[in-house]
């Protein structure tokens, strides 16, 4: 992945993200792993899934689908925090 051409050595230096989405109710925030993103390039990490995302954990998938169709890119879900794991 780091040898991609079109990514820069600043794409990998920036702090990953936790990706937060609404469980079955909708007052829930829920992790669903972490990403990092430049322009239409996303790279998600679900921890503890291997390939299996889609089968294993279906409603982070769809919720990653989800932000993609609809806003073009991933999007942390939890308002009450920024997202970032910089801080910790």
């Amino acid at each position: 992945m780091k040898m991609l051409k079109s990514l820069g050595k600043s794409f990998w230096a920036q702090d990953r993200k936790m990706y937060y989405f609404n469980g079955t109710n909708p007052s829930d925030s829920l992790l669903g792993g972490y990403y990092i993103q430049y322009e239409a390039f996303s790279f998600a990490t679900v921890p503890k899934s291997g390939h299996f995302v889609p089968a294993s954990y279906y409603d982070v998938s769809l919720s990653y689908l989800d932000d993609l169709v609809n806003n073009g890119k991933l999007d942390c879900h939890d308002k009450l925090t920024n997202c970032s794991v910089a801080p910790l």
